[in-house]
This record gives structure tokens, sequence and C-alpha cells, in this order.
């Protein structure tokens, strides 16, 4: 018998928006790229980002997930979940499934971190999505 995946609901969209919330409580949306893999959602994006600095907020890693457009318009319903930022180790396995799922978009994207990486010495990282009761 298969588990049951809470975030089952995302699984024809490309895109998800990803609520974080800073100290005050405010919630700020962004649209994401993400992979789905053994009923966890992964996401990239700058170590120096906006959502990684509110997440490395104490005890901020609530966030709400909804599936959007690349420019971020919500088409469904949000859920809660929890977020972690994944130490540089892990998410070989899920770092090939995006090159897999997203192709040339991914391609492209890496290339611009690689870039970014170089001049500014800026990386990207992994963030882990798990539904509220795996926290």
């Amino acid at each position: 018998m298969s588990e049951y995946n809470y975030f089952h609901f995302l699984e024809e969209y490309k895109y998800i928006s990803l609520t974080t919330y800073r100290r005050n409580g405010k919630a700020i949306a962004t649209p994401v790229f993400f992979i789905e893999n053994k009923g966890k959602l992964y996401l990239t994006t700058n170590q120096s980002s906006g959502k990684t600095k509110r997440l490395r907020i104490k005890n901020n890693n609530k966030v709400e997930i909804a599936s959007c457009t690349l420019r971020g318009e919500l088409l469904g319903e949000s859920v809660e979940a929890v977020a972690r930022i994944m130490s540089d180790g892990e998410g070989e396995e899920e770092r090939k499934l995006f090159k897999q799922r997203y192709g040339i978009k991914e391609r492209i994207f890496s290339f611009v971190w690689w870039i970014r990486h170089r001049i500014q010495r800026q990386k990207y990282i992994l963030i882990e999505i798990t539904p509220p009761s795996s926290s």
C-alpha cells in the first residue's frame, strides 16, 4: 500500500508560491521552481535571498505553499508546511531531479547561479518542504 502524499495536488504544476514570514509576521509570497521526491518538496534559491533569510529566523520554519503561475498568480488554495534549509552535503538526488524536470530552464538558471557565484561569491542552496506533522 502506498503512503499518502500530502503534496499530491501539486503533481501537474511546475511552480509553487512559497509564503515565508518576516519577524513582524508579514507574509511574503514568492513563485519558485520545485520538485517532489518521496513525499517532500524541494526548491533551490540563493543563500542570501529574502526567503532564505526569513527561514533562518529562529522558530520561523512554517510556510504556506500553493500552485501558481511563473508570475505568482495563485491557481489553488494554499496549505501549511514546514521548511528546512539543507546542508551542503545533502540533495544530490534532488539536484538531478531538477535537471530532469526543468531541462533547459534549469540549465539556464544554473548558469546564471554559476556566474553569480563567480562574481559575488554567492551559492545556491536547497530547501526541503515537508508536511506540518513531519517537523
